[in-house]
């Protein structure tokens, strides 16, 4: 099998459907299906100048030869699927962890599944960051239209992901690489708003999870959606038999002993402009055990081939893919690394457009703002202990505004100020320490500076009964 490793880059919010109903709340994805890849590859093929002929269309698109897997959130250098529901945790509570196909339920208190958490090969989890916006449909005439009032869950923007496509033939993942490596894509809904927009690139093989060795019993961690169907009826089918592996009628499935989750939902076709059938599907996370006669090395080795490339249905979408007995699920307690927020890969650049100059202005302009307001209320607590009129206050603040619209306004404030102390019955008004105090905290201020201090020792003092 070849595989082409890539790394995705979310350069803006995106947005999933976990469910096809439309009422409710809406739910995304903490993943990016392999689908969304599959169907941007399309996009790429279909609009290309180097047309494909339509016999390469299919084989990438439609055989099977090619899979699409899913894009996991990237922790380490390594993906994260979703946490194995076996996993359980006292409800409320974040440690300790049980692994409920080793462990005993009795004696632990009331548990709950860890299903909130994505968790990689080594133990380290992550929990990706999601956001929501509050949305309206437009009318006809540029307004709100009543009662279209509707929500959107998306992954946030900055973070990153990581996915594996498989192949059959080299020369088609070749083929891939040259829609998908250093393009930027867009996958999920609302994609003509702000939504859905992200970067894929080429990135080095990471390891696979470590798996143990393959006996008389079998644990299998789903890290993909799984489509089964029944072949005699052609209905979805939402249990897994030893069939479905390629074994014999010899092993049985521990449903007792297993965990699973169910979706159902219609993928929408961007081309027709139509949902496609609903699909039901068993859900990533989900744990199946099964006990048998055991496996030679000979046949162990394809189990895992098998699983790796995906079983049931829609395997060209990343279906079906089973990490056989990981290392992960053979204890009963598990020690996993602290969940971490997901974080943005690094601040971006301001655009050097007119954006982009205003925007750097107005910061600029805030954080001129926060000094001037940290230094006037220096200056506030170094002239409040004098009961000085409100009046003086707007004077001196009079003088400090209009400082602000004349060349050389500070000079000119600090002038005035002095000018303004020494006259008249001003001189008893303000006492003599009063009177240098003030100078000095002018001599070393801006007009700005002067203009908030007087307006708060003006309201003080107005304050004051």
């Amino acid at each position: 099998m070849n595989s082409l490793y890539l790394e995705l880059e979310l350069l803006s919010p995106v947005a999933i459907t976990a469910r096809s109903a439309t009422v409710g709340g809406h739910e995304s994805l903490t993943w990016i299906p392999g689908g969304q890849l599959l169907g941007a590859t399309a996009a790429a093929l279909l609009r290309s100048q180097d047309a494909a002929l339509p016999d390469e269309i299919w084989r990438i698109l439609l055989s099977g030869e090619v899979s699409f897997g899913d894009a996991w959130p990237e922790i380490d250098g390594q993906p994260a699927p979703c946490a194995p529901l076996s996993l359980h945790r006292p409800k409320g509570a974040e440690d300790p962890i049980y692994n409920l196909v080793i462990a005993k339920r009795a004696g632990k208190g009331q548990l709950e599944q860890v299903r909130d958490l994505h968790i990689s090969g080594n133990r380290h989890v992550v929990q990706p960051r999601r956001g929501h916006t509050l949305r309206t449909a437009i009318g006809e005439h540029g307004r709100a239209r009543e009662g279209f009032l509707f929500g959107i869950e998306a992954l946030d923007a900055g973070q990153r992901f990581l996915a594996r496509i498989d192949a059959t033939d080299p020369d088609l993942l070749k083929r891939v690489r040259s829609c998908l490596d250093g393009r930027e894509i867009t996958v999920g809904r609302s994609r003509s708003a702000e939504f859905g927009h992200v970067a894929v690139r080429v990135r080095e093989p990471w390891p696979e999870p470590e798996r143990g060795e393959i006996g008389e019993r079998l644990v299998l961690w789903a890290i993909s959606d799984l489509a089964l169907r029944d072949l005699r009826s052609g209905a979805p089918r939402l249990q897994l038999t030893p069939a479905d592996l390629g074994l014999s009628d010899d092993w049985e499935v521990l449903w007792e002993q297993s965990f699973v989750r169910t979706r159902r939902y219609s993928p929408f076709n961007g081309k027709r402009l139509r949902p496609d059938l609903e699909r039901q599907v068993l859900r990533p996370g989900s744990v199946l055990v099964l006990e048998g006669p055991g496996l030679d090395p000979d046949e162990a080795r394809r189990l895992r081939e098998r699983l790796r490339a995906g079983i049931g249905e829609h395997v060209q979408e990343g279906f079906g893919r089973i990490v056989v007995n990981p290392l992960l699920l053979a204890g009963g307690d598990l020690e996993l690394t602290r969940p971490q927020p997901m974080r943005p890969s690094g601040e971006a650049p301001m655009p050097d457009d007119v954006l982009g100059r205003w925007l750097r202005d107005r910061r600029t302009a805030l954080n001129r703002g926060l000094g001037a307001e940290h230094h006037a209320r220096e200056m506030v607590q170094s002239m409040q202990r004098w009961k000085i009129k409100p009046s003086q206050w707007g004077e001196i603040r009079r003088l400090a505004r209009e400082a602000r619209f004349r060349s050389g306004g500070e000079g000119w404030l600090r002038a005035q100020i002095e000018s303004f102390l020494s006259h008249g019955a001003r001189l008893h008004v303000w006492p003599r320490e009063a009177r240098e105090t003030l100078i000095e905290k002018v001599r070393a201020a801006t007009p700005d500076i002067v203009e908030r201090a007087s307006t708060m020792l003006a309201r003080q003092q107005e304050a004051r009964p």
